[in-house]
């Protein structure tokens, strides 16, 4: 007679990860929730030695042990947050103040001048824009310019008032905005803390809920980072379980917890 197979214990696997990634002084910064993962994956990597018999033609394997096993944790994350992108782009972070400012004034001239071309006036979400060529000429929007004011920039319309190499003033007001920055690759080996909750979408007999805790793990993005796509954007980062035996002596690569009823 057949051994029946438990239906309550099979997997369809939701839930939540965050992680708590170390500064350049391997101190916590604090835990994260990454938002949306469609997926997370755990692989091993394990390297064996073998000892194959010598007194017989046939060969067969006589001995056989493990001598090495790595663990890594590769997630599907589609929420483009700056904590996210600053693993996948191995970069830092920072934030600078654009000053809320009036009448301010960019001045262009020579090779940064060329009809059809763009200017960039430094500044986000411009207002009150004015231009002018050679001190005096004033550039009329939509004939001689095209404004995009969210990035600060102009296109000068081939066929307007400019020519190459004119001297362009831009006069703008600017708001007061809080700008974020990702220095891209220079952090080539971010460690996080990591903390897997699970809320499957089915339940075993228990109802148990697994937590799965890595002490410390080597994140590198994998694969494409999708900025134009008409599917919604994802990206992965891979995890490798680094030994923590220094803190946690008798489980140096982290735990998985079950509730038992």
């Amino acid at each position: 007679m057949p051994l029946p197979a438990d239906g309550s214990k099979v997997k369809l696997g939701k839930g939540s990860l965050l992680l708590d990634q170390q500064d350049s002084s391997g101190d916590p910064t604090g835990l994260k929730f990454v938002g949306n993962v469609t997926a997370l994956e755990i692989a091993a990597d394990v390297t064996k030695a073998q000892l194959f018999s010598s007194t017989q033609r046939s060969a067969p394997l006589i001995a056989e042990a493990v001598t090495r096993v790595a663990y890594t944790l590769t997630a599907t994350l589609s929420e483009y947050q700056i904590e996210n992108l600053k693993k996948f782009l191995l970069g830092t972070s920072s934030s600078r103040t654009q000053s809320l400012a009036l009448a301010q004034v960019a001045n262009f001239s020579g090779g940064e001048v060329v009809a059809g071309g763009y200017i960039d006036v430094g500044a986000r979400q411009i207002t009150n824009v004015t231009a002018t060529r050679d001190g005096s000429i004033a550039l009329v929007a939509g004939t001689d310019y095209i404004l995009y004011s969210e990035f600060g920039l102009l296109k000068l319309i081939d066929g307007g008032a400019v020519q190459d190499g004119d001297d362009i003033a831009v006069t703008f007001d600017q708001p007061l905005l809080m700008i974020d920055t990702i220095a891209i690759a220079q952090d080539s080996s971010p460690i996080c803390h990591l903390l897997y909750l699970a809320d499957d979408a089915n339940q075993d007999a228990d109802g148990a809920r697994d937590r799965l805790e890595v002490w410390k793990v080597s994140v590198a993005p994998e694969g494409s980072l999708n900025l134009i796509s008409d599917e919604y954007g994802s990206f992965q980062l891979t995890m490798a379980i680094v030994d923590d035996s220094d803190n946690h002596p008798t489980s140096p690569f982290g735990n998985l917890e079950r509730v038992r009823g």
